[in-house]
């Protein structure tokens, strides 16, 4: 997922693929995708929340413990969608990994767990 919490104007994810699946240990390899750019899925039904992202508020220090725990919940919410969506992808033979820009919070949809 781009990086919501500074483009707050439009929310969406890119696919990426590669060549070699790199694990967990190091994440480095997630930087190099070997897949042509996808382009954009826009995520919608989020744009009151979009609005909160946008207000002067999110951006005030006394409210900060509740805008990371608003992203935490933002990032959650898209890996729920992925989890959601991966149970149609019936030829899913690879690991499929959803996290958000800036996060190390990756979530990992297995077909054989």
């Amino acid at each position: 997922m781009n990086g919501f919490d500074i483009n707050t104007d439009l929310w969406f994810f890119t696919l990426f693929a590669y060549q070699r699946y790199g694990g967990h240990d190091d994440y480095d390899w997630l930087s190099d995708w070997q897949s042509e750019d996808s382009g954009g899925i826009v995520i919608e039904g989020l744009e009151d929340l979009q609005a909160v992202y946008a207000s002067d508020a999110f951006g005030d220090k006394r409210f900060a413990d509740a805008s990371s725990v608003a992203s935490l919940l933002v990032v959650i919410r898209f890996q729920e969608l992925i989890r959601k969506a991966a149970t149609h992808m019936r030829r899913l033979q690879f690991p499929f990994l959803a996290t958000a820009h800036d996060f190390n919070m990756i979530y990992e949809v297995r077909r054989d767990a």
